[in-house]
C-alpha cells in the first residue's frame, strides 16, 4: 500500500496500484489490516478518486464575491438567479447557493 498527501489538501490517498481510498484521520493509517480491508470493499478507481479528492478540497477554498456571481447571471439573461445571489451573505456561494437551490 502506498500513501500519497499533497501540502494543502485534506486528507490522504490510500492505494494498491489499482484501487484507492481517502483517509482524513492519521490514526486510521495506524491498523494496517482494516485499511486492506476497507481498500477492498471501497476502493475506486485511483485517477477518480485522486481527482474528486483534489476538486472538494479546491471548491471549499475557492471564494466569489457575490457581486461577480450576479453579474454573470445578468449577462446570461438569468435574472431570477441573479436575484437569488443577492441574498448570498458569505463569499462562499458553493455551500449556501446550493441550499437555496434546494427550496
Amino acid at each position: 500500500m502506498k500513501v500519497e498527501s499533497w501540502q494543502g489538501i485534506n486528507g490522504k490517498l490510500i492505494h494498491n496500484g489499482q484501487k484507492a481510498i481517502v483517509v482524513k484521520d492519521e490514526q486510521e493509517l495506524a491498523d494496517q489490516d482494516k485499511l486492506q480491508d476497507r481498500l477492498k470493499q471501497e476502493g475506486k478507481p485511483i485517477d477518480e478518486v485522486r481527482k474528486a479528492l483534489i476538486k472538494n478540497t479546491v471548491k471549499r477554498q475557492i471564494k466569489t464575491d457575490p457581486l461577480k456571481i450576479s453579474s454573470w447571471f445578468n449577462r446570461h439573461q438569468d435574472s431570477k438567479n441573479a436575484k437569488k445571489t443577492e441574498k448570498l451573505v458569505s463569499d462562499k456561494p458553493t455551500h449556501q447557493y446550493k441550499a437555496d437551490c434546494k427550496k
